[in-house]
């Protein structure tokens, strides 16, 4: 049997179906159309954080800021109670280890009333004891009379 060999037949191409391209190619931009709204929802979501977390920052700032002012307050009217009490402790220490304060007013008066001229009585001498045991003239007036008067001359 030596003859000829034959070549295999090749196998058919399968026929494209157009229905089957048109399938695939709208199977193909549907992924695409659900990928990039599944990314346009990713955007959108952390566009929503970023701004929640800016706006979530400037009210904590503006509490930090409250708290600081409240606190600063707060600390001064500490601060002015201390110094006040610490200015009266040493007021009170330093009375009490000299006595206080030289009063020139009550150091005169007290000098005036020593030497007999704090009071309002005239120191009796005699020159004026003879003034003041005479009595005084009273100063008398009296109305004129309203009867019997007289109009037109008569």
């Amino acid at each position: 049997m030596g003859g000829k060999k034959s070549a295999p037949k090749p196998e058919p191409k399968p026929a494209i179906d157009p229905m089957m391209v048109y399938l695939q190619q709208q199977q193909v931009q549907q992924a695409q159309q659900a990928a990039a709204s599944a990314e346009a929802q990713r955007q959108a979501l952390m566009q929503s954080q970023i701004q929640a977390g800016s706006q979530a920052e400037l009210a904590g700032e503006q509490a930090a800021k409250q708290g600081l002012a409240t606190a600063g307050s707060m600390q001064s009217i500490r601060d002015a109670n201390a110094l006040q009490s610490a200015q009266t402790a040493a007021s009170t220490a330093g009375q009490q280890a000299t006595g206080g304060g030289f009063d020139v007013n009550v150091a005169r008066q007290q000098a005036l009333t020593n030497l007999g001229a704090g009071t309002s009585m005239i120191p009796q001498t005699p020159a004026n004891i003879g003034a003041m045991g005479q009595p005084k003239a009273a100063n008398i007036f009296s109305l004129p009379q309203t009867s019997d008067l007289k109009f037109g001359g008569a």
